[in-house]
C-alpha cells in the first residue's frame, strides 16, 4: 500500500474507530474524578478496578494518538521516529482487550468465570481500536524494513539490488502479511455479515444501525481471531521449511488450527468440579456444552481460516513476485 493511501486509510480509522472510544473514556474519567471528589475513595478496593482500567484505557489511548499523529504529519519516517515505549504500551492495550474479548466470549457460551473476569471484561469496548492499532504495527514493521528506523541516520540509506541479491527491502515480512491476510478476510467476513443484516426485515431505526455497526465490529474482531489461529504455522513453514510444497503447508496449518479449536471447545465443555475431601464432585451430572462434537462451530471456522491461509499464500506470492521484477545493479 503506498503511503499516501495508508496516512487516508488510518485518518478514517482514528476518526470512526479511535475518536468515539477515547471520547467516551474522557466522559468517563472525568466522571470518576468528579465521583472521588464526592467520597468515591472512602469505598473498599474492589469498586476501584473498573476505574483504574478507564484510567489505564486512556493513557494507552493517548499513547495510541502519539504513533498515530506521528504516522499522519511524517509517514513512515515519522513513524519510525516514535520510541519503542509507545508500541510497548499500545501493544499491552491490545492485549488487554484481546484478553477481554476471550473472557465475553466464554461468558457468552456459559462458563462459570470468578468476579474479576467480569471486571476485566469491560476492555471489550475499546475492540474498535485494534484496527488502527494493527494498521499502526504493521506500518512500523514495513517502516523498519525500509531501513527508516530510530536507530539509524538519516544519511544511511536503503542497501540497492545488486546482481545476486535480488530482494525486495521495501516488502513485508511474514508476520506482517499474516496480519494483513486476518485483516482482509476478517473485514471482508464482518462487511457480508452486515450487509446481510440489513435484508433481515427489522425495521430501519437509529438503533438499529447503532446496532449493526458495533455488531459488525464484534464480527470482525471475532473473525480476526479465529483468521489467526493458522498463522503462527504457517509463518514458521514459510520461514524453516521453504522446501515444503504450498498446498502441503496449508493443509498441515489449517489442521494445527482446527486442532487448536478443538482445544478451546473442549475447555468451554469440560464441567466444573470441586472435591470434598478425597473424591471429586461434579457440580453438574454432564457437560452444559457438546462444544467440541458440534460440528457448527468448526463449519464456520473452517472456512476463515481457509481463507486466511489462502490470503497469506496469495500475498507471500505477490511480494516474490515483486522481487523477480527487480533490475539488478552494475
Amino acid at each position: 500500500m503506498k503511503e499516501r493511501t495508508s496516512q487516508k486509510l488510518l485518518l478514517v480509522e482514528a476518526i470512526t474507530l479511535l475518536a468515539p472510544i477515547t471520547l467516551l473514556t474522557i466522559f468517563y474519567s472525568l466522571a470518576l474524578l468528579a465521583m472521588y471528589r464526592n467520597g468515591l475513595s472512602k469505598e473498599p478496593a474492589g469498586t476501584h478496578v473498573v476505574a483504574a482500567f478507564t484510567f489505564l484505557g486512556l493513557i494507552l489511548q493517548l499513547c495510541g494518538w502519539r504513533i498515530v499523529i506521528a504516522f499522519l504529519a511524517k509517514g513512515r519516517r515519522g513513524i519510525a521516529d516514535v520510541p519503542f515505549l509507545y508500541f510497548y504500551v499500545v501493544g499491552l492495550g491490545a492485549v488487554l482487550v484481546l484478553v477481554s474479548l476471550l473472557l465475553l466470549i466464554l461468558a457468552a457460551a456459559g462458563v462459570d468465570l470468578p468476579t474479576y473476569a467480569y471486571e476485566l471484561m469491560v476492555n471489550y469496548i475499546a475492540a474498535p481500536a485494534l484496527i488502527p492499532c494493527c494498521h499502526v504495527l504493521a506500518e512500523r514493521g514495513f517502516a523498519r524494513q525500509r531501513n527508516v528506523t530510530d536507530s539509524m541516520p538519516d544519511h544511511v540509506l536503503a542497501p540497492r539490488a545488486s546482481v545476486g541479491n535480488n530482494v525486495n527491502t521495501t516488502a513485508p515480512g511474514a508476520s506482517i502479511v499474516a496480519v494483513k491476510a486476518a485483516v482482509m478476510v476478517a473485514a471482508g467476513g464482518s462487511v457480508i455479515l452486515t450487509i446481510s443484516s440489513l435484508f433481515s426485515g427489522i425495521p430501519a431505526s437509529g438503533t438499529m444501525l447503532v446496532g449493526l455497526v458495533f455488531g459488525g465490529v464484534g464480527t470482525f474482531a471475532f473473525m480476526f481471531f479465529i483468521a489467526l489461529l493458522p498463522m503462527p504455522a504457517a509463518v514458521l513453514f514459510r520461514k524453516y521449511l521453504l522446501q515444503m510444497p504450498t498446498p502441503a503447508a496449508l493443509a498441515l496449518s489449517l489442521a494445527i488450527s482446527l486442532f487448536l479449536v478443538f482445544a478451546a471447545l473442549w475447555l468451554i465443555e469440560t464441567p466444573s468440579v470441586e472435591t470434598d475431601g478425597g473424591s471429586t464432585v461434579y457440580r453438574h451430572a454432564g457437560p452444559t456444552l457438546n462444544a467440541s462434537k458440534n460440528i457448527s462451530y468448526y463449519l464456520y471456522s473452517l472456512p476463515i481460516m481457509f481463507f486466511a491461509l489462502v490470503s497469506f499464500y496469495w500475498l507471500c506470492g505477490k511480494h516474490g513476485r515483486s522481487n523477480k521484477t527487480m533490475e539488478p545493479t552494475r
